[in-house]
């Protein structure tokens, strides 16, 4: 008996099947576009306000709002803030901002392990409090790249900052949808992070 050649599967058109992703994907994308494009909004303002005026200042500090803004929005989708971007941050941190001298990379250097240790450390002994984790280690390393960046005595500002937004934006959510909210409450602390670290890093710390 011969075989029979196997008649050919049918596949929508490549270019049909190419549009109809790219408009799932737009769909998707474009809340968050809006939250990026808003967050670089705000920080081109106050970064014109700021007396980082010098060109050298302002291309450095506009590559820092850009990775920032994509931090935000990674974390909102995902609660997750990826390794590919903290961690340039911290190296960038320590060796790209004036004054580019040894004794200042030292500094920020240890800026950014002050940052990761306390934050590490908060971690940890909350998931060894309740049994589960409280502050995910990208936080840690995105307060690490604060302290490189304005170094440790700018972090207690860049926390504060950060942990006043958080609570205030919760609460108000909450209210506002008639929310319940528990210890278990999903929170992406990221994006606070990182507007408490554009706001020290532009205008320096609250005291």
């Amino acid at each position: 008996q011969g075989d029979r050649m196997a008649e050919p599967t049918q596949h929508p058109p490549i270019a049909a099947t190419a549009c109809r992703e790219a408009n799932r994907l737009l769909a998707q994308l474009q809340p968050r576009l809006a939250v990026w494009a808003g967050f670089v909004a705000a920080g081109l303002v106050l970064l014109a306000i700021s007396k980082r005026l010098t060109l050298v200042d302002g291309v450095i500090s506009v590559v820092l709002l850009l990775a920032l803004a994509a931090l935000v929005v990674i974390d909102l989708d995902h609660f997750r803030l990826p390794n590919a971007l903290t961690l340039p941050l911290i190296a960038v941190g320590v060796v790209l901002p004036a004054p580019n001298t040894l004794s200042g990379a030292l500094e920020r250097g240890a800026g950014a392990m002050a940052g990761f240790i306390l934050l590490y450390v908060v971690a940890e002994g909350y998931r060894r409090w309740r049994g589960h984790a409280g502050l995910g280690l990208g936080d840690a390393k995105l307060f690490a790249a604060a302290g490189a960046w304005v170094t440790a005595w700018g972090l207690p500002s860049v926390l504060l900052i950060a942990a006043s937004m958080a609570l205030a934006v919760t609460l108000a959510v909450a209210y506002r949808q008639g929310a319940h909210l528990s210890r278990t409450t999903r929170i992406a602390f990221g994006p606070y992070l990182a507007a408490g670290f554009w706001l020290v890093w532009l205008f320096g710390p609250l005291i």
